[in-house]
Parts: C-alpha cells; sequence; structure tokens
C-alpha cells in the first residue's frame, strides 16, 4: 500500500477478517461508515483489524470509536478486534489515553491477497447530521467509560455533547 493517500480508508475482506488501513488522519467525518461496516462484520463473525501504520493523527471521536467497537467486539460472535502496527504518533495517543488496556495491537501482519477497496464516507448533504451527532456523542461516551485517567475529560465533554444532542432533537421535534 501507498503512503500518499490522505484521509482515506481502504478495506479488505476475506471470509474470515475485515481489515481496514487508515491513511492520514481517521476524524470523525470518517467514523459513521467505519462503525456500520465494522458492526456488519462483527455481528456476522468476522475478525476486524484496523491498520494504522499510515496513519498520523486520530481524533477524539476515532478514538472512541474504536473503544466502541473493541466493546462491540466483545459481544460479538468472533471476539476479535485488534488495532494493527500504529505509526508512531497513533502509538503514543492510544497509550496516552490508556487504550492500550482496552484494545488489543498487534505488529504488522501479512500481505493478504483480497483487493483493498475505499470506503466511501459520506459528507455534505448527504450525510445526515443527526447521524454524524449521534457517532460523536456515542465515541466521547465510549471514552469517558475507558478505564484510566484520560476517560475524566471526557466525562464532561460527553455530558456537553449528549445535552446538546438531547436540545437539537427537541427542537427538531418541534
Amino acid at each position: 500500500m501507498s503512503t500518499v493517500d490522505h484521509d482515506l480508508i481502504r478495506f479488505q475482506q476475506s471470509p474470515e477478517c475485515l481489515t481496514f488501513a487508515i491513511f492520514g488522519r481517521g476524524t470523525m467525518k470518517q467514523t459513521p461508515a467505519l462503525t456500520s461496516r465494522a458492526r456488519q462484520a462483527l455481528e456476522s463473525g468476522q475478525a476486524v483489524r484496523v491498520e494504522l501504520a499510515d496513519c498520523s493523527y486520530l481524533d477524539s471521536t476515532f478514538l472512541g470509536t474504536l473503544v466502541g467497537l473493541a466493546r462491540c467486539a466483545k459481544t460479538a460472535p468472533s471476539h476479535e478486534f485488534t488495532l494493527v502496527a500504529p505509526s508512531p504518533e497513533c502509538k503514543v495517543l492510544i497509550e496516552q489515553m490508556g487504550l492500550d488496556r482496552l484494545i488489543l495491537i498487534l505488529p504488522p501482519g501479512e500481505e493478504r491477497d483480497e483487493p483493498w477497496e475505499v470506503l466511501q464516507i459520506s459528507e455534505g448533504p448527504d450525510t445526515p447530521p443527526a447521524a454524524l451527532q449521534e457517532t460523536i456523542v456515542r465515541a466521547h461516551e465510549h471514552l469517558a467509560q475507558a478505564p484510566g485517567p484520560a476517560a475524566q475529560p471526557f466525562k464532561l465533554i460527553a455530558a456537553k455533547l449528549a445535552a446538546a444532542w438531547e436540545a437539537q432533537k427537541q427542537k427538531n421535534d418541534s
């Protein structure tokens, strides 16, 4: 794989495993598509891996999404969600947050024969704002529930995001 692609997610799928490769930055814009595809795979019994070797940054929503997927995997048929070969920048973030105690991290794996495809990310008018807002709230709630000292600041953030989301839903229902 090439490192020239930025802010992009590619995936490859075999009967046993769905592998995502994050290029550039992992951000909140990508999380709804990643979450949907990964949950489907976990629920169908596939392992899910997220390769971070070519990723230079993960925002808090993306990190929280990884925590949520790791929790989802615990009740899924395959029980397997792993991070693979985090870049030095990602490794620092993951360790500072204590997420290395929650999510199994593997060294680089073997290249697979399956073709890589680009994960389509909905942006702009096609992205339902409510879906993105819910993803952001849930991701921060996952971070707030993570073990370790890094969770404490996210408790307040998650509560504020949830309150804003509820207020927006009530406004939309009026």
